[in-house]
């Protein structure tokens, strides 16, 4: 798990204020985490969610200053995403999310029962540290037997 004190001690140290932006963002939204009400135990998992929510967030601004003509704002998203996708594990490749489908037990005969489809999402997101959702469930969708 990434130490965010350490890394905002540095960031002042080095005077980088894009990183300490960045780190600065990244606490408030860990801290949120752990304090919010009925909050789920803080992990390994729950970090990668919390950084991919942030990563999402800060692109979706992109395009909302993109439109609005504010490149100073646009520009600052980018720079922060990028310093944040550097705590994100390389996301499975479609080649790989397809072959952990072939290896699955509810995998018969080249096709996937369509009752199964939900097990078999779960399992090919349990396989992996950080997968895109939308992308296993596209792959899964391919071997539905009608």
């Amino acid at each position: 798990m990434i130490n965010i004190d350490e890394l905002i001690k540095d960031a002042l140290k080095s005077k980088d204020a894009d990183k300490l932006k960045a780190y600065r963002n990244l606490k408030a939204k860990i801290m949120e985490y752990k304090t919010a009400k009925n909050a789920k135990p803080y992990n390994n998992q729950a970090e990668i969610q919390i950084i991919k929510k942030m990563c999402d967030s800060l692109k979706e601004s992109e395009n909302n200053y993109k439109k609005a003509n504010r490149q100073d704002l646009f520009d600052e998203c980018i720079v922060e995403r990028r310093i944040l996708e550097n705590f994100l594990p390389v996301a499975a490749s479609a080649e790989e999310i397809e072959l952990a489908v072939r290896e699955s037990e509810h995998f018969v005969d080249g096709k996937i029962n369509k009752k199964s489809m939900g097990l078999v999402i779960k399992e090919i997101k349990s396989k992996f540290d950080f997968v895109d959702g939308k992308l296993v469930s596209e792959i899964v969708k391919k071997f539905i037997n009608d």
